[in-house]
């Protein structure tokens, strides 16, 4: 039994190992396909080969040529490869200085016109847009979109960040110093000399922030007032930190010179002589209007028509939209207002007497949204718009509104017959109820 064991051992041993042998070589060979085949990549390695591509991407560097032209960057758009570090050289050949700002905070920083700036957008990985950070500039078209190839997304955008809408609860509560809307006669003087300052600011409107352009500190700006034949000689100081001009529509002269941009710490003398009656809009001349307009930089030239008859109580009601932030106008706008701020005379109504008449001079600042002016329960008497009598005091007729577009202007009259408390609104009513309402409270 012994002698039988041992002679089988060899044998028995040769076949096992060598079946163990051959189980590693299988194993063995199997590892190193998977190791050395190309375009097979170890799972340990795929992170670290994942972040070299990147490294390698990243390293590709594109540089653009991009020229303002107008209130336009030419060209608009720039296509890239993901992973591309992007250089913009920027040159303005436009009228207006401008500059190039980034999500991420990159900027030319302000580019004068005939300069020139070199701008490293960084590594691109998606799709992105640039823009003129110089306020209303953006919502003039200049955008500068930058598309990765492949990428799903569009960076394009509205190019107008929407105001977040303001309750009119809020608007109601929100208290500020009053406008004075009385206006004074005009002076006996033929010659009118004003300053007008040219200053930025910012303010809270209902908790949200608000650029304020002012002249004079005041929205609106003062009210210049005269007769046919009367010279005005305007002296403009450019306190702000962007360009500002104005534009007088009570004055026929040249634009070219009279209404040219003024430099930041500068000064301009626009001189005109009034040659038509009316209730003339004056604003900034800077581009965009619209911000300049809807930011508070507008006024109201009064110039007497020769008939104007004698009234209780004369009022500037001049109506604008607003806008909150620093951005620009909206043709449909959140918040609009008399004498620049929301609901300001329901929270200090105006006070009068049963039989007084009442003159409503208004113009329309616009940029953009219609007045129709109307006292809510009284008729008016006596319109004037825009150089002629609609209705004349007197006359045994009367109207139930006044309309103005934008840029227009001219005067209601209205009697009071009862005492109570009388709404004079914009009538297209949403804008009403968005903060163009005043009040006037009648006693006896």
């Amino acid at each position: 039994m012994s002698t039988s064991t041992s002679a089988s051992t060899p044998a028995s041993l040769s076949s096992h190992v060598g079946a163990a042998i051959a189980t590693i070589s299988v194993i063995v060979i199997a590892l190193l396909a998977v190791t050395l085949t190309p375009g097979r990549t170890p799972a340990l390695t795929s992170e670290g080969a994942s972040t070299a591509s990147s490294a390698a991407a990243a390293t590709r560097t594109q540089e653009v040529d991009v020229t303002v032209k107008g209130m336009s960057f030419v060209p608009d758009t720039i296509d890239v490869s993901p992973g591309t570090h992007l250089i913009v050289n920027l040159t303005n050949t436009g009228a207006l200085a401008h500059d190039l700002t980034t999500p991420s905070g990159a900027s030319s920083g302000l580019v004068a016109p005939g300069e020139k700036a070199r701008v490293d957008m960084g590594v691109i990985q998606e799709s992105t847009q640039a823009w003129c950070s110089v306020a209303g500039h953006r919502q003039m078209g200049m955008t500068l979109d930058i598309r990765v190839r492949g990428s799903e997304g569009d960076s394009r955008q509205s190019g107008h960040a929407d105001a977040s809408r303001i309750g009119m609860e809020a608007l109601l509560e929100d208290d500020h110093p009053l406008v004075t809307p009385m206006l004074d006669a005009a002076e006996a003087s033929s010659h009118h000399r004003v300053e007008l300052t040219m200053t930025e600011r910012e303010e809270r409107l209902a908790g949200h922030a608000r650029a304020v352009w002012t002249f004079n500190d005041r929205v609106p700006g003062p009210t210049l007032r005269g007769k046919v034949g009367d010279t005005f000689e305007v002296v403009l100081h450019n306190r702000g930190t962007m360009e500002h001009g104005v534009d007088f529509h009570a004055g026929e002269v040249s634009p070219d010179e009279a209404m040219k941009p003024i430099p930041p710490g500068t000064s301009h003398t626009y001189r005109f002589t009034a040659t038509h009656p009316g209730i003339w809009l004056y604003h900034c001349s800077s581009h965009p209007m619209s911000a300049h307009i809807a930011h508070g930089m507008f006024g109201a030239v009064i110039i007497d028509p020769p008939d104007l008859g004698d009234v209780d109580h004369e009022y500037l009601m001049a109506y604008s939209d607003l806008a909150l932030g620093d951005e620009g106008a909206q043709m449909t706008p959140d918040v609009v207002a008399f004498n620049g701020y929301p609901f300001q005379y329901v929270r200090h109504p105006l006070q009068v007497t049963v039989g007084q008449t009442v003159r409503i001079w208004s113009v329309n600042a616009g940029p953009n949204s219609p007045l129709s002016l109307h006292v809510v329960g009284a008729h008016l008497t006596g319109t004037w718009k825009e150089g002629e009598w609609g209705v004349r005091p007197g006359s045994g007729i009367a109207s139930q509104a006044m309309e103005l577009a934008p840029a227009q202007g001219g005067f209601v009259e209205v009697t009071f017959h009862e005492p109570g408390t009388y709404n004079l609104v914009n009538h297209v009513m949403s804008y009403a109820e968005r903060g163009a309402k005043a009040q006037f409270v009648v006693t006896e």
